[in-house]
């Protein structure tokens, strides 16, 4: 909520409130939306969850006129690297 009055609400846009609270009815244990939107992220755990999840929020995503993409990743917690040659 901390940028919610400079970007007119807690998310970019309401349809990304809506998506992040279906990820968490979905059972996703963390959802939100990365910096200023239009991503948004849901955390599961196991590759059986995520891929049920990603069946769900795609056909959720298309739902009527809207339209959407979502993909399975896996986090990284270390960052970049620089190395040379």
């Amino acid at each position: 909520d901390y940028w919610k009055e400079i970007q007119g609400g807690t998310y970019s846009h309401p349809r990304i409130g809506e998506c992040v609270n279906h990820l968490l009815e979905l059972g996703a244990y963390g959802a939100g939306q990365s910096s200023w939107g239009p991503a948004l992220y849901g955390l599961v755990e196991g590759d059986k969850q995520a891929n049920q999840l990603l069946k769900t929020m795609d056909e959720y995503l298309n739902e009527g006129d809207n339209t959407g993409s979502a993909f399975i990743t896996s986090v990284d917690n270390i960052g970049a690297k620089i190395t040379e040659d």
